[in-house]
């Protein structure tokens, strides 16, 4: 039973529970039954700061947990960056015994030849000492105060706190006017320093993206498709967690991830943004949740929801 009470991503024991009242010279009388399910939590929801958002940090903050609050939004911006995190598969040890500790940053330079600004970056959670890490994380990157037009680069930058050279262990750029606003691109990035073509073993990054802009139209307008809850009846025992998606075609429904080999970065990316721009339909995909999903604050009270204009839903 301990393993199961200790298990991170697993669903608990499922206890019933029959409460009594002894009665002087009537022995005990049931009064209630309860089902209840028993879980010793220890960090996987440790207390978080509401709303984080990653912006104004020079070091990386320590992961609490594997489920994160959504991204802050400001209420006034000319355009934005929607990044969800999702996991890195295999990736290489920082020493001889040593495990990497991840994090990803994200910025906005006007060149692809000139880092973004310390004021231009916005910094994911840390995970220490995994060469798996499940970031299961959103982030958001507004535009800089100085940007009202659709300009410059998108930078993601994957680092590693452990290694002691360069920490750099990818970096990836793409320019902005390449994406369709409202149309999320999935890449599935091979990282260099992993196996050969050849091997059976994945090594890679997983992630998705969608440029956000303001809709000043007088047929559309900017919406939020919240998800309130989610109910299993009954509480599955082989699944531990699930996921949403919203998508403009449901009889074509698809989870369209591209591969990128960052060996060939420049013209991989031309071939995937060309197709993404090409495309009539998209997928939108939460971040993943427990079949009993844990309290995630943000500015619905919603379990997760999906940014869209108003015309995707006629």
């Amino acid at each position: 039973m301990m393993s199961q009470l200790t298990d991170v991503q697993g669903v608990g024991v499922r206890q019933n529970l029959t409460f009594f009242r002894t009665q002087k010279n009537q022995g005990q009388v049931v009064v209630g039954k309860f089902c209840v399910i028993l879980k010793v939590v220890n960090d996987y929801m440790a207390a978080e700061e509401p709303m984080f958002d990653g912006a104004n940090l020079t070091i990386p903050r320590k992961s609490p947990s594997q489920v994160h609050p959504l991204p802050v939004e400001q209420p006034y911006f000319k355009w934005r960056v929607r990044v969800d995190l999702r996991q890195i598969i295999n990736l290489p040890m920082s020493g001889p015994e040593t495990a990497p500790s991840t994090f990803v940053e994200l910025g906005w330079s006007l060149y692809d030849n000139s880092e973004p600004a310390d004021s231009n970056k916005v910094m994911s959670v840390l995970i220490e000492n995994n060469q798996f890490p499940d970031f299961n994380q959103q982030l958001l990157l507004h535009n800089p105060k100085e940007v009202s037009d659709v300009s410059g680069f998108f930078w993601l930058t994957i680092k590693d706190k452990n290694r002691q050279d360069d920490p750099k262990i990818a970096v990836i750029k793409l320019a902005l006017d390449n994406l369709k606003p409202f149309h999320p691109v999935a890449i599935s990035a091979r990282l260099p320093g992993g196996p050969e073509e050849d091997s059976a073993q994945e090594f890679a990054f997983k992630f998705s993206l969608v440029l956000e802009k303001p809709i000043q139209s007088q047929v559309d307008q900017l919406c939020y498709v919240t998800i309130k809850g989610a109910h299993f009846q009954p509480l599955p025992s082989n699944v531990k967690r699930f996921a949403l998606a919203l998508t403009t075609n449901s009889a074509d429904f698809e989870l369209p991830a591209r591969t990128l080999d960052m060996s060939d970065q420049e013209q991989q990316l031309r071939e995937i943004l060309a197709e993404h721009r090409g495309a009539d339909r998209t997928t939108f995909i939460s971040q993943w949740m427990r079949t009993t999903p844990d309290p995630v604050e943000n500015m619905f009270g919603a379990l997760t929801y999906f940014v869209v204009p108003k015309s995707f839903l006629t």
